[in-house]
């Protein structure tokens, strides 16, 4: 769906950027042009699915890596229009007064997977089925996978803070984005796992657009700054 003057701009995101999009960034959109948004929030694997299940985004945000196949498999992409715009590390966090277990090498990092009383996972997530995979690498699926949180999406924060978990693994920016969660640091570098993120305009969408316009401001300097409070980097 295209957007016209009277009607929001029809934005899928997924949930790297939904700190920055949330608290800063859209906002000051809309106060700047007077265009609305309407924010559609899922991990780019159900974007992927809502899409080819007939859903049409003006805009949409996800993993770089992923825009090819989705624009192959829906149809619905402009893929010469694709911007990178953030990158993020995939990290651990705590409900906020725990002890912070080490991570700083593999092998502590090993030893506090096999410790923790339970690790919450985003299974559709992009660090959730990169940790999957390492987690295997690392010869410790079974025994860590025993007495995970898996969850079917959404933040993974939210379950140290309710207490189904004692260990949340997800992008960086998107353990910031729950209050009551302590970042405790970043995967060890020798198995760090970077995911960009592009925008990526719809394919009937018209390059004088209000989403156009949106995807403008996305990757610029207004933006930039909320990207790194936020826990981004920008691309």
């Amino acid at each position: 769906m295209s957007s016209q003057e009277h009607q929001p701009v029809v934005l899928f995101s997924g949930l790297a950027t939904v700190k920055a999009l949330d608290d800063e960034i859209l906002e000051a959109f809309t106060a700047e042009t007077g265009i609305q948004v309407e924010r559609n929030y899922d991990p780019t694997t159900e974007l992927q699915r809502r899409m080819e299940a007939g859903e049409r985004p003006d805009l949409l945000i996800a993993a770089t890596g992923s825009v090819p196949g989705i624009a192959e498999a829906t149809g619905a992409l402009n893929e010469e229009t694709a911007v990178a715009l953030v990158t993020t590390a995939i990290g651990f966090g705590v409900k906020q007064g725990d002890a912070h277990p080490p991570i700083g090498t593999v092998d502590e990092l090993v030893a506090t997977l096999k410790a923790t009383r339970s690790l919450a996972y985003s299974r559709a997530g992009q660090s959730g089925i990169y940790v999957q995979k390492l987690l295997k690498q690392l010869g410790i699926f079974d025994e860590v996978e025993a007495k995970a949180t898996p969850l079917p999406k959404g933040f993974t924060g939210e379950a140290v803070v309710d207490g189904r978990a004692s260990l949340a693994v997800q992008q960086l920016s998107e353990l910031a984005y729950v209050d009551g969660v302590d970042i405790v640091g970043s995967l060890p570098e020798a198995v760090q796992h970077i995911t960009e993120f592009s925008g990526v305009l719809g394919v009937e969408v018209a390059e004088d657009s209000d989403a156009a316009k949106l995807l403008s401001y996305l990757h610029s300097e207004k933006a930039a700054g909320a990207y790194r409070r936020s826990g981004l980097e920008v691309a």
